[in-house]
């Protein structure tokens, strides 16, 4: 599994060497919840990097999650899109439409 350890230097080498990036977040069937740090990670990472995320497709059968980004998307700058579980083809041709 991948962690933010491991995920956000990853990143961040993508948007230090290919300037934006588009992200595909995906919280697939196994998905339970996220810790407290983990929600850090994703906020400081997102507060850190608003400008370097052209595009976000977010994936997730989780109501509470599907809810909160739908809410939240109108305030970021990047086009949001929400996606079930089912629809994660749909998801991966819609981030990588220019």
């Amino acid at each position: 599994m991948t962690t933010p350890k491991t995920l956000i230097p990853l990143i961040e080498e993508k948007i230090r060497t290919q300037g934006q990036v588009k992200l595909l977040y995906w919280c697939g069937a196994e998905f339970e919840s996220f810790t407290a740090g983990a929600m850090w990670d994703d906020a400081r990472f997102g507060l850190m990097h608003l400008g370097d995320v052209s595009k976000v497709a977010f994936v997730t059968d989780v109501e509470w999650l599907r809810m909160s980004m739908k809410l939240f998307s109108p305030l970021l700058r990047m086009p949001v899109q929400v996606f079930h579980n089912a629809e994660i083809g749909d998801a991966k041709q819609w981030i990588l439409e220019s």
